[in-house]
């Protein structure tokens, strides 16, 4: 018989994931201060540059808050250690309630874990905000399509990983 799947396992994955996901923001960032057809103006002062790279500004905090939160979900994730070990620390410390703890645990695992997800499912959305705003100069109607594609995908991908 398999082991049921521990979804606990993954957060140090998704951590790793919105990190990297911020250091893409900040190239495209970098990207889009060098690039002349982001000079191109929206209204007044403000250029598509100036608004991608606010979006993008938005998506880094975001996945770093991400990132953030999921790691710190993993410090109370107690059950994660080998089953010798835990055997131990139940032996040494036999007047706790494990039960509880591994309930409390688990609650607020879920609760870092849910402010997480939220963060980096709002840094894909305005990720591809930015893409927008940077690729309307070239192409509006790729930079359209790019948006509307993403941001489909997105939903659905939100809308099915509901735990």
């Amino acid at each position: 018989m398999s082991e049921p799947y521990n979804w606990r396992n993954t957060l140090r994955d998704y951590a790793s994931n919105s990190g990297v996901l911020a250091g893409f923001c900040v190239a495209f960032i970098g990207i889009a201060l060098g690039w002349s057809l982001a000079d191109v103006r929206l209204y007044g002062n403000f250029t598509y540059g100036n608004v991608s790279v606010f979006f993008f500004g938005i998506a880094t905090v975001l996945f770093i808050s991400a990132s953030e939160f999921l790691l710190f979900s993993k410090n109370y994730d107690v059950f994660d250690y080998s089953e010798e070990y835990r055997k131990w620390l139940e032996k040494g410390l036999s007047e706790k309630n494990w039960d509880t703890i591994y309930r409390e645990n688990n609650k607020k695992i879920k609760t870092l874990y849910k402010y997480g997800a939220h963060c980096y499912n709002c840094a894909i959305f305005m990720l591809y905000f930015g893409l927008l705003f940077i690729m309307i100069p070239y192409n509006a109607f790729v930079a359209l399509a790019v948006f509307i594609l993403g941001a489909t995908f997105q939903l659905f991908q939100t809308s099915k990983s509901r735990p």
